[in-house]
């Protein structure tokens, strides 16, 4: 009984000793998952030393620093897209001035991000900044769904009296490599105006806008750049002092619904009205900057060089309508038609530019 009495406490004291041996590797598992966990959220976090003040959904983002030429690139979850286009916006000439480049990654109505557009950013970003040369690259993860409104209009607010040269693309667009000489060109000669809402890349699928259709708009052969009440929103740098102004209004007079942006006698308002009977009228963003142009008689300045010329390779930019949340067509493959081959001429601008009316017809010369 004895010798029975120690094999029962030994057997006893094993089961104990596994237990607690069960115990300690589950507690060393579970820390393990939450430290994965942790390092997980923090990747699809702001990084610590990226965190623009006051930058979050619903909010304008100001930046603290400020440089030459701030490119906002927003998207989503198209990460081959994204490669794309950041493959286009490193080989941009800077002329030797500083460029930083702002990767915003928004997340779905569930606040999930997709894992390989934060790869591909993270990963240009590592490659990409160089402080000697004057390129720095920050990546920003929405904390929550910001839609394609809040990305185009809360990812650049520029600094009071900045001469910052800002630019927004979505990630299915390619740019030239000459696009910052135009725009800075553009931006010293036309910045003083009140009556400018900013400068458009957009040299293709520019249209005038009738009751009931468009039809393809161009400036004159004589003039570098024309005027048109709409902007271009492949490729649209903003007019730093109006930007600042539309965001104020469009998160009084948009985020309150006070006003229904319907601008009259164009077939936008027909468009957006449809948006709205199925509810997804917040897909149409550029409507509400439509209607302030139109209430505020303000211009986009656009690049007139295929007329001017009278050549095909002289793009700025180029749509490639990749398939996506808010666009549900065919894609289309990259264009060798931008511009690369520089003549100071491009930016010989007239005296005297021509503001076109949403019909086509000349509003006046000015």
């Amino acid at each position: 009984m004895k010798i029975l009495g120690t094999t029962g406490h030994s057997r006893a004291y094993r089961i104990q000793f596994s237990l607690r041996r069960f115990l300690l590797l589950l507690v060393i598992c579970i820390f393990a998952a939450k430290s994965i966990e942790y390092s997980y959220t923090s990747f699809l976090s702001f990084p610590s030393d990226e965190i623009p003040i006051n930058c979050t959904v619903g909010r304008p983002c100001e930046y603290e620093d400020v440089v030459d030429f701030r490119v906002m690139l927003i998207t989503y979850d198209r990460h081959e897209s994204l490669s794309k286009c950041l493959s286009f916006l490193e080989k941009i000439d800077t002329m030797g001035d500083t460029m930083r480049i702002e990767i915003w990654i928004d997340r779905s109505v569930k606040g999930v991000v997709n894992n390989e557009t934060v790869k591909v950013s993270e990963e240009f970003k590592q490659r990409w900044n160089n402080k000697k040369q004057g390129k720095s690259c920050a990546v920003h993860i929405r904390e929550k769904n910001a839609g394609i409104t809040g990305q185009w209009t809360d990812t650049w607010r520029p600094q009071v009296g900045s001469k910052e040269i800002g630019l927004i693309v979505e990630d299915d667009i390619d740019v030239a490599p000459t696009v910052y000489r135009w725009l800075k060109a553009a931006h010293a000669k036309y910045d003083h105006r009140n009556d400018v809402s900013g400068y458009s890349l957009q040299s293709t699928n520019v249209n005038f806008f009738l009751p009931e259709r468009r039809k393809p708009m161009f400036g004159p052969k004589t003039d570098t750049v024309f005027m048109h009440s709409v902007l271009g929103t492949w490729g649209f740098s903003p007019h730093p002092r109006s930007w600042r102004e539309f965001q104020d209004w469009a998160h009084d007079v948009r985020d309150n619904d006070k006003v229904k942006p319907y601008v009259p006698d164009v077939v936008l308002t027909k468009w957006y009205k449809t948006f709205e009977s199925n509810n997804r009228q917040s897909s149409m963003w550029e409507m509400w900057h439509i209607y302030y142009s139109y209430v505020k008689n303000m211009y986009c300045v656009y690049c007139n060089l295929k007329a001017h010329t009278g050549k095909e390779n002289v793009l700025l930019s180029w749509n490639r309508k990749e398939h996506g949340l808010h666009f549900k067509g065919k894609s289309i493959a990259s264009t060798n038609n931008l511009l690369s081959d520089w003549e100071d001429s491009f930016v010989s601008f007239p005296e005297r530019t021509i503001q076109f009316a949403y019909n086509g017809t000349i509003h006046k010369l000015v």
